[in-house]
């Protein structure tokens, strides 16, 4: 089986939209996390 250039650049960019994924999504989770909390906090002083 032979592979192209083509093929190969398709694979790496791939794999680096995977691995760039896997390092945000904790990042983004722990985001949503405080922007909830702080939702909250707004909502009890508003009231």
């Amino acid at each position: 089986m032979k592979f192209s250039i083509r093929d190969l650049l398709v694979v790496t960019v791939i794999v680096a939209l995977a691995v760039r994924w896997f390092l945000d999504h904790p990042k983004h989770a722990k985001l949503a996390e405080k922007l909830t909390k702080l939702a909250e906090e707004n909502k009890k002083l508003q009231i």
